[in-house]
């Protein structure tokens, strides 16, 4: 997905009647390069963020793969599914090994006793 922030942050700025100064003292930057940053595809995630703010407009989400984050998110399910499940399995073996021991400990308290 090819985005051109600059254009964007142009347009939205344009519809929400912000300056040009305004923009440029909240990226930091002069008003030239403000003008510069608008004929960019990409731009610092730091100004990206200032301007963000400014506009009130999540910029980031442009960026983002709808699709890509629903699956990311369905693994992470099944994934933390699937660790607690042998998290579940692993204390069940942890539970049995305490009893085994607890047994062979017996034992031999019961061999000590017969010597």
């Amino acid at each position: 997905m090819s985005i051109h922030i600059g254009e964007t942050i142009k347009k939205l700025a344009r519809m929400q009647e912000v300056e040009v100064d305004t923009l440029a003292k909240a990226a930091n930057v002069s008003r030239t390069t403000m003008f510069k940053m608008f004929k960019r595809q990409s731009i610092d995630t730091d100004q990206l963020l200032a301007i963000s703010n400014l506009l009130k407009v999540d910029l980031f989400s442009l960026y983002l793969d709808k699709d890509s984050i629903k699956y990311d998110i369905k693994h992470v399910i099944e994934e933390n599914k699937r660790l607690k499940e042998e998290i579940a399995r692993k204390e069940k073996i942890i539970e049995e090994q305490k009893a085994l021991i607890e047994l062979q400990s017996s034992r031999i308290e019961i061999l000590k006793d017969r010597k």
